[in-house]
């Protein structure tokens, strides 16, 4: 990381976290509960949670997180996720045959996770992380989030924004349910989100087909004024998403056919501080207040950009990704989750064409109940904070709202003639 320390203001904070000072004379053991924000996250590093010390638990940029942009930490003891047996049993059927071939595409593939098990010196193994990340049905053969709210706040000036959306994602191939590919285009997955509020972006919208072979996807948009569906130009997948600085190949962390990125690679395996059981309600949108409606942020002008969740520690791999030229980001690190069955990204620093720290990119994550009865996860907030900037991207969900793997689900929902459907 050493190797990156950025010139900006940002980095130079970084930078400065790296070299602080020596350590309190007399540690301890922090309880559940504690609360970890800018008043003491110096003095807590020699401390210990759950038998890790809070430096080894918390990368320099998590404390630049702390410190800099108003994030507040909740210690609670490590609760166990609770698995999805359909997802095993398809692990089983799946039986360790996947493979890499010489154009770095999936081979020998049919369902659960490709690559149970992952060995750093294997120098596909962050090739292969990625593939469990996109490829595999842990997260769900369809999801309907409604809503899923996106904000922009600034340290200046709090809550500027709410766009309220209706995301849908349709996994075609790869999935729990039979037929494990649903046709035979070719067609790994399809997602729909489509803006419903404010009325001047309502209808602003998109539907992104993504395919088996790495081609640009397809690209659809609702366009309000002929109220017409057109195909847009699949080059602009890591272009910001409408209205926000989130880029649209970081949707839920990472959204792209894997060989779009040049290089992955494994750098090591550590602990961190990641949010598993997320303590917000969800968005309240009925609520009359902004912080009503979102109820775990810091919304008010000058107190940051930052928000109040829980943590505990959990084991990831270290991955290192290298975007192409033309990418707004140079590089990326990104923290996952090493449970095969929940490859979470709970945490990136995304580094801009200077090598300077840029964003970050964090997840909650909540436990909740598939529509078929299977347990799972759902994110609750996604936080990009622009560090340089002093102003933050949030997706912001209501995990009781959503739904996963529910009957009915089909390609025909997911098209461009759908698009006008989900306006009504």
């Amino acid at each position: 990381m050493e190797s990156f320390l950025p010139r900006s203001a940002a980095g130079l904070a970084l930078a400065g976290l790296l070299a602080a000072g020596s350590a309190p004379a007399h540690a301890a053991e922090l309880t559940p509960g504690t609360r970890i924000d800018a008043s003491n996250v110096d003095a807590v590093q020699a401390d210990t949670f759950g038998g890790h010390a809070i430096a080894d638990l918390m990368p320099p940029s998590m404390r630049l997180a702390v410190k800099q942009a108003g994030m507040v930490i909740e210690l609670h003891a490590p609760t166990p996720l609770q698995y999805n047996q359909r997802v095993v049993k398809a692990t089983e059927l799946q039986g360790g045959q996947a493979g890499i071939d010489a154009n770095r595409k999936m081979t020998g593939y049919t369902t659960g996770i490709p690559f149970l098990k992952l060995d750093p010196a294997d120098p596909q193994s962050g090739l292969k992380l990625v593939y469990n990340i996109m490829r595999s049905p842990w997260f769900a053969d369809a999801v309907d989030f409604q809503p899923m709210v996106f904000l922009t706040t600034s340290k200046a000036n709090g809550l500027t924004k709410e766009l309220y959306t209706k995301y849908g994602r349709l996994l075609q191939t790869g999935r729990l349910s039979t037929p494990y590919a649903m046709t035979d285009d070719g067609v790994i997955k399809r997602e729909l989100m489509m803006f419903t509020y404010p009325n001047d972006v309502r209808g602003v919208g998109t539907l992104t087909v993504q395919y088996a072979d790495g081609r640009l996807p397809d690209v659809y948009a609702y366009v309000k004024a002929v109220r017409r569906v057109r195909r847009l130009s699949g080059s602009a997948w890591a272009d910001p998403v409408v209205g926000t600085d989130l880029l649209t190949d970081e949707t839920f962390g990472l959204n792209i056919d894997p060989t779009w990125y040049p290089d992955y690679k494994i750098t090591g395996k550590r602990w961190i501080l990641a949010s598993l059981h997320s303590k917000t309600k969800g968005a309240q949108l009925d609520a009359g207040t902004p912080q009503e409606r979102y109820d775990a942020l810091t919304l008010a002008p000058g107190n940051g950009i930052g928000f109040t969740e829980a943590f505990e520690p959990r084991e990831v791999w270290t991955l290192e990704a290298t975007p192409p030229n033309g990418h707004l980001a140079s590089r990326k690190l990104i923290y996952v989750d090493t449970d095969p069955y929940y490859p979470l990204m709970h945490w990136q620093e995304i580094y801009d064409r200077k090598g300077e720290l840029w964003r970050l990119l964090y997840h909650s994550w909540v436990s909740t109940v598939r529509d078929d009865g299977q347990p799972g996860v759902f994110p609750s907030i996604i936080w990009v904070p622009d560090l340089q900037r002093e102003r933050a991207t949030w997706a912001y969900l209501n995990p009781t709202t959503a739904r996963a793997n529910f009957a009915g689900a089909d390609p025909s929902n997911y098209s461009p003639e759908a698009i006008p459907r989900l306006l009504q």
